[in-house]
Parts: structure tokens; sequence; C-alpha cells
């Protein structure tokens, strides 16, 4: 099993040569009480096995603050974000 190490790189920040940098774009759609209802891949990384980990992560660990209508009555919205996966260019060795 993969296990990602996530990074929010800020740009302009070089990467270490011996790192690769992947992006997956995704599209998470959020209830009225703040919970993620559902999730959609938008732009893949390249790599298959990083996109699939996406969502599931995403629908478990996300949190929201519910978006408010005019009268401040909490409605469903959308929130459209990138992952940026920082991984090593060759596995560790055991």
């Amino acid at each position: 099993m993969l296990l990602p190490l996530l990074f929010l790189l800020q740009d302009g920040v070089p990467m270490p040569e011996d790192y690769v940098e992947h992006a997956t774009e995704v599209r998470i759609g959020i209830g009225a009480d703040g919970s993620p209802k559902d999730c959609t891949l938008t732009k893949s990384s390249g790599a298959a096995k990083l996109d699939e980990q996406v969502c599931p992560i995403m629908m478990k660990r996300a949190k929201f603050k519910p978006k408010m209508d005019a009268n401040g009555v909490p409605v469903e919205s959308s929130f459209t974000t990138t992952i940026r996966w920082r991984l090593p260019k060759e596995a560790p060795k055991p």
C-alpha cells in the first residue's frame, strides 16, 4: 500500500532533486451541516495510486464551516482544491 506524504508547497520553493511532485485536483460537495457529501476527481496527477487515495481521505477527514445564504441559513456548497503529493523518487530500502 502506498502511504503518501502530503505537503503543500509555497510557490517558488525549490524541491530537492530526489523528490517528485504530483498534483491531484478534486471538487468536494459540502452539505448544509458542513460535512463532505461527495468527492469528484477533476484533474489527475498522472499517478493512479495517488488519485485513488484523495477522495477517500477527503471524505474521511475534511471538515467545513457551512456556507450561509442571505438569511443566515446553512446551504450546500462545493470546494475545489489541489492536493500536492511530494514523494521520494525511489522507495526507501528496508
